[in-house]
């Protein structure tokens, strides 16, 4: 190949770089996240024409992230009433637990703000599991309902407006910071983390003087 006809095939790949054709637009999402890339850009490098994308350093941090398992329960007496949450975050041989107490609350919002808390404690991104006998959160996040609230302006349908709205903006922000896998177990089963948990937050609960659970909106 001569050195005119390169020097016309790299303008040309170069042109077709610069018009999109191999780079995709919109952004691209990366499985068990919401992470979301605005943009790329891609380097052409003749005569191999090897393409340089600017995720790769984002797609690299990601494959390392460290993976963290947080194990939650929420707990409530009179629903509504005084109430608290547990919280176990495990990572390598590294056990830390998280707890809190408020006065009038419901079992939901303290389930939903022990998953708050475990997200919040974690001080870079990370891939997580989140481990809880909460169905409410599970099947939200998993069927995709907390996702069609916010979209219809946090209403449940037509009548019904969606609630503790303010926790679960909260949360989806969270869940746009790591890659968050959400995995169900029965409560009160025997199992560890989740009795421990329990246990967390019933004693939480039963401290004097509870903060107010206060409602954002």
């Amino acid at each position: 190949m001569d050195g005119k006809h390169l020097r016309g095939q790299q303008t040309h790949w170069m042109k077709s770089c610069r018009a999109g054709r191999f780079v995709p637009k919109g952004g691209a999402v990366f499985p068990g996240s919401l992470l979301f890339l605005q943009s790329f850009s891609t380097i052409c490098l003749a005569p191999r024409f090897v393409f340089v994308l600017t995720f790769v350093p984002l797609l690299k941090k990601m494959l390392f992230m460290k993976k963290v398992t947080i194990y939650t329960d929420g707990a409530c007496s009179g629903n509504p009433g005084p109430g608290g949450y547990g919280v176990i975050l495990e990572y390598e041989k590294q056990t830390k637990e998280l707890s809190a107490g408020f006065a009038d609350t419901t079992n939901n919002r303290m389930e939903l703000m022990a998953v708050i808390a475990g997200l919040s404690a974690l001080t870079e991104p990370c891939d997580v599991t989140v481990v809880t006998d909460s169905r409410y959160i599970v099947d939200a996040i998993q069927k995709g309902w907390v996702l069609k609230w916010e979209k219809n302006d946090w209403m449940r349908n037509k009548k019904e407006k969606a609630l503790n709205v303010d926790l679960w903006k909260k949360l989806l922000v969270l869940v746009n910071t790591h890659r968050v896998m959400f995995a169900w177990v029965r409560g009160h089963n025997h199992h560890p983390q989740n009795e421990r948990c329990d246990r967390l937050a019933v004693t939480a609960a039963a401290q004097p003087d509870l903060v107010e659970d206060i409602r954002e909106h």
